[in-house]
């Protein structure tokens, strides 16, 4: 075994020289033969004397299904590549099931066949100790093995010294395959070159700060698994979610050392399909009529209509409710109900109560209906924006004491069906505070008792087990349950959203169950929902809310911000303003196909050529404004050089269809509060740039408050 250690990994061999030793030969033509040391025997209870042959047999036969071919596929990758490791299941005769990881190098000297030299340690005890859950060990092993067919690219990572492996690579998973190629020794200059080329320019900086040997070991250092989303570009060139997963291979209370990295796209329409046809179904077994209502268009999708007459989405909901109920017959009964149908009347009453029901006679039909409404999502700040209606004949249960026995099991099963569309839901009774499950997830069967456990006892280890850390403090203060209780009374329904480990975003509701008579809380029903798609389209139109449509850029919109943001700083900065020159005369000879080109050209040079802590902006037409955080010496200089050469580029175009033109540019440096006298001064300045012949840039001075034309001022 003195053969075995590469310098590479001279020091992860170290950590093993206390347990056992092995030798694997395979010769051409000849059966694989194991040999082992005394430990290594004593471990895999393999009796000293053996057959090699019969002993390799015997080590195959006890592995786990589950591992073998894995595990197989890991021997022919030492053979291929000189060094592998790997962690598999192996049944051990009187002990059950054990972890066992091993690490292989080749022996190139031997010449007969492929000879490996290896070490092996029992790793169960590790794996199984207090600080590790069944779902994370899990979560790991699955990344070990090559198992998690989510993830579109896999990479284990020595997190000291940068070196990886890209075990797990199959671009067929998705069509959404993110774009990584690469061949950098260096994990970090991979990622790092990888990242700059894939990611979005909203997320780029988070990202990138995030691929730092530092960030990544301080993101590990108090977790098992960590999750960044953003924009990734995939191979069609198209923008689409995904998760960027780290996970620990180390005990959690130690200083992480080794991690896998994998990207997982994100597929939200999808997930939005799913929850409505959770919550169809749940619904529909309730009422033999029902739809799902959006707010504010009040458009509407049939969940369930048992004689099939409804329109499917043509006709505004309440409208429709209200022309259904002009068929009820008395006159009393239509107006009424008619009322009770108008929308504003409908929200708030939701917004007081979360649920309104309504019992009427349909005097054509002879039978009795109940009629309700119920809230089906809501939107971040609160507000109602999905209503479920809902109505069920009640004919046979109108008496008294049945129809309070149908009110009960009417609730509880809304109530069961809601849950649909919640990953997470549970009632808890106030009176002793026990809780009684309704529906959670698997991963929080695996990690701990829910169902009977005291509100204190889950509320500790569902924010431990459960919340991103980022998120602890505020998530824990939410759940403090007197003033829960006093929320409640107070407000109706209390939410809140947060960062989950593994779940993205979250939205947690409580809403009390009220005494009929007493008006007292009885119960109260907590629910969590994902709101990852509700996450994705805000950040969607915050964009483009903030984003110039042609150019990219960010928009006058976002300038008035930005401007509000240089108010409160006093740092030496400046702001810069550029139009093209002669641009009518551009739109006017070549049309404004080439001159929105032009437009997009100015924009993408200026986007490029300046850092990314400073800002540029499409401020209208053709003007365009930089603003310079933290200008330095010679900035003067630096910024008169890149006009020249941003004007250099654009007066000699490589495109046969694109014009020659240029740029001009005024530029103001200040250090006072910003105001809008000192944006006039950079106009000033960009006026003297075109009365000196234009294609420049010139700096504001004081000269110019008397060489400036009065009609200017």
């Amino acid at each position: 075994m003195e053969k075995l250690g590469s310098t590479f990994f001279k020091a992860d061999i170290l950590e093993y020289m206390s347990f056992g030793k092995w030798v694997i030969e395979a010769d051409p033509g000849k059966e694989p033969r194991l040999y082992c040391d005394e430990v290594a025997l004593r471990l895999l209870n393999i009796p000293a004397g053996n057959d090699p042959e019969k002993d390799y047999r015997d080590w195959l036969a006890a592995v786990a299904p589950s591992s073998l071919e894995r595990l197989i596929a890991a021997g022919k990758h030492v053979a291929e590549t000189g060094y592998g490791e790997f962690q598999y299941l192996w049944k051990h005769p009187t002990r059950g099931n054990r972890y066992i990881h091993f690490i292989g190098v080749r022996n190139v000297s031997y010449t007969d066949g492929v000879r490996i030299e290896g070490i092996i340690r029992d790793i169960t005890d590790k794996v199984w100790n207090e600080t590790l859950t069944r779902e994370e060990m899990k979560e790991g092993l699955d990344a070990i093995q090559g198992l998690a067919s989510e993830y579109v690219i896999l990479h284990f990572i020595n997190l000291e010294t940068g070196s990886y492996s890209s075990y797990f690579y199959e671009p067929d998973i998705s069509q959404k395959t993110i774009r990584l190629n690469s061949t950098e020794k260096s994990y970090y200059e991979m990622y790092e070159r990888s990242i700059r080329s894939i990611c979005h320019p909203d997320y780029l900086d988070e990202m990138l700060k995030l691929g730092k040997r530092e960030n990544m070991i301080e993101e590990l250092r108090h977790k098992k698994k960590s999750v960044h989303r953003f924009l990734g570009k995939t191979h069609e060139n198209q923008y689409e979610w995904f998760d960027y997963v780290l996970i620990k291979f180390d005990p959690i209370d130690e200083e992480p050392t080794r991690a896998a990295a994998g990207y997982i796209n994100v597929d939200q329409d999808q997930v939005e399909v799913l929850e409505y046809q959770r919550m169809a179904e749940g619904v529909g077994k309730i009422f033999d009529f029902s739809i799902y209502i959006s707010l504010p268009d009040e458009t509407y999708r049939v969940i369930r209509d048992t004689d099939e007459s409804t329109p499917e989405r043509d006709k505004n909901a309440f409208t429709y409710l209200r022309s259904r109920a002009k068929s009820i017959g008395k006159k009393n009964v239509r107006e009424s109900l008619e009322k009770w149908f108008e929308v504003e009347n409908v929200v708030a009453k939701l917004e007081k109560y979360s649920r309104i029901s309504r019992d009427f006679y349909n005097d054509i039909e002879k039978k009795w209906y109940r009629a309700n409404f119920l809230i089906g999502d809501r939107n971040e700040d609160g507000s109602i924006s999905h209503i479920i209606y809902g109505r069920r004949d009640i004919t046979k249960t109108k008496l008294i004491e049945i129809q309070k026995q149908e009110d009960a099991a009417a609730g509880e099963a809304i109530v069961r069906s809601l849950a649909k569309m919640y990953f997470t839901m549970l009632e808890i009774n106030v009176k002793d505070r026990r809780i009684h499950v309704i529906r959670i997830p698997e991963f929080m069967n695996e990690r701990f008792v829910v169902d009977g456990e005291t509100y204190d006892d889950l509320k500790d280890k569902y924010v431990r087990m459960c919340v991103d850390l980022d998120y602890r403090d505020s998530v824990r203060e939410f759940l403090d349950y007197p003033t829960l209780l006093e929320r409640l009374r107070k407000q109706g329904y209390v939410q809140k959203n947060y960062l989950g480990q593994t779940e993205g975003w979250c939205r947690m509701t409580f809403v009390p169950v009220t005494n009929e008579d007493t008006g007292e809380i009885e119960k109260i029903v907590f629910a969590v929902a994902s709101i990852n798609a509700e996450k994705k389209r805000e950040e969607s139109i915050k964009y483009q809310a903030d984003h110039d449509e042609l150019t990219g850029l960010l928009n006058r919109t976002a300038f008035s911000r930005i401007e509000e943001e240089l108010k409160n700083n006093t740092d030496r900065r400046a702001i810069m303003i550029v139009d093209i020159d002669h641009f009518k005369e551009v739109n006017d000879t070549y049309g404004h196909v080439v001159g929105d080109a032009v437009l997009c050209q100015a924009a993408d040079i200026l986007r490029h050529s300046f850092r990314k802590k400073d800002y540029v902006v499409r401020f209208g037409g053709d003007e365009f404004v930089v603003i310079f955080n933290e200008c330095g010496d010679g900035f003067a200089d630096r910024i008169r050089n890149k006009i020249r050469n941003i004007n250099e580029v654009l007066q000699h175009p490589t495109k046969e269809d694109m014009p020659a033109f240029s740029i001009s540019a005024g530029v103001t440096i200040f250090e006072d509060s910003y105001s809008k006298e000192i944006f006039k001064q950079a106009d000033d300045a960009l006026y003297q740039t075109k009365v000196n012949g234009r294609a420049g840039c010139t700096f504001y001075d004081d000269m110019m408050k008397t060489s400036v034309p009065q009609w200017r001022k």
